[in-house]
């Protein structure tokens, strides 16, 4: 299934940053993506769920959170915990 197919059939897309600004200009903050296939994650494939994926934005070094995307069925569920996250563990 393809992202345009995904969205159709979810219309759940989350997305949550920092600064859109500053993580878009490589020369003010060196940041590091992580992208997960929720079809790869235990808990996904226990509940069904086979299409969609979690990226996350991390200053590169450290764990800080500069922003995330979600594209799944349970987008809106998922984002909150990434936004706790990035507000009171930075």
């Amino acid at each position: 299934m393809d992202l345009l197919s995904i969205l159709i059939a979810f219309s759940i897309v989350c997305g949550a940053t920092t600064n859109v600004e500053q993580i878009d200009q490589p020369t003010t903050t060196r940041y590091t993506s992580y992208k997960r296939e929720l079809k790869d994650v235990d808990r996904c494939k226990c509940e069904g769920v086979e299409v969609g994926f979690v990226k996350i934005s991390a200053r590169e070094g450290t764990d800080e959170i500069l922003g995330a995307t979600i594209v799944g069925p349970t987008a809106g569920d998922m984002i909150s915990a990434i936004t706790l996250c990035s507000k009171w563990c930075n």
